[in-house]
């Protein structure tokens, strides 16, 4: 909560870009099933649109920014991002624990996604795992 309200106040300062970007988390940690959705949204949209994804890199032994290539390794990019790569060669993976830089990594290595539209963050998609109360004080989470 008290990130939220440096945010609020503007100490902390949010950053919007001039692509689509739909943005897979959770509201718990591990097997709320979000490789699996980001898997199923590869399918569904890359016929369609030049499709990139970035991850953090959970459990990689590397830091920074690191494009996915032949070379990579799960030791390299952690092992969801390295089987997304290897499930999708023709999909753009990068690992970044900074999510800002590596977007703006991604965009100046792809030069097509200044054919999208500029709408910024278009769309999250949490992924709720079953059986558990997310509130707080009996408040439960809205998704904007």
């Amino acid at each position: 909560m008290m990130r939220n309200k440096l945010f609020d106040w503007e100490v902390l300062q949010s950053k919007s870009f001039d692509i689509p970007i739909i943005s897979v988390g959770n509201l718990a940690v591990g097997g709320t099933g979000k490789t699996p959705h980001t898997e199923y949204l590869i399918k569904f949209l890359c016929n369609q649109y030049k499709v990139a994804v970035l991850s953090r890199g959970y459990k990689r032994h590397t830091k920074g920014y690191v494009l996915a290539t032949p070379e990579s390794t799960a030791r390299s990019i952690g092992d969801e991002p390295y089987q997304m790569h290897q499930k999708f060669p023709s999909v753009t993976v990068a690992v970044d624990e900074k999510r800002c830089h590596g977007i703006e990594k991604l965009l100046a290595l792809q030069k097509a996604f200044s054919r999208c539209y500029p709408i910024g963050r278009c769309f999250s998609a949490p992924i709720r795992q079953t059986g558990i109360e997310y509130s707080v004080n009996g408040l439960s989470p809205v998704i904007l």
